[in-house]
């Protein structure tokens, strides 16, 4: 007797469970008018512009005071520096001159 009451108390369980399941995903048709509904594509849309937008200006801001705080000896400069091709020793005095901003002309 025992063990049948627990058999039916956990099948009872068991189709209480199913029931939250259910009851907790959406119904396909409830879905899909969810993701076709216009205004909501809409809305996507527009967030997903203003997003890239944003994304743009903080690339340009970024990039903007990575130029300002550039000199040879930063890390920035040193990047810029080592993805400039291989010039001979005598050159690479020019080109740390040119990177700096200084100009350093030689007569003869």
């Amino acid at each position: 007797m025992r063990l049948a009451t627990k058999e039916q108390e956990m099948h009872d369980l068991l189709t209480q469970i199913q029931d939250l399941k259910q009851a907790q995903n959406p119904s396909s048709i409830q879905l899909r008018s969810t993701l076709l509904d216009p205004a909501v594509n809409l809305l996507f849309q527009r967030m997903k512009t203003d997003l890239d937008s944003e994304k743009e200006k903080l690339e340009q801001a970024q990039n903007d005071l990575s130029a300002w705080k550039f000199t040879p000896d930063s890390v920035t400069g040193k990047k810029l520096m080592a993805k400039m091709p291989h010039v001979d020793p005598g050159e690479s005095r020019a080109r740390s001159s040119v990177i700096s901003g200084t100009s350093s002309t030689t007569g003869s």
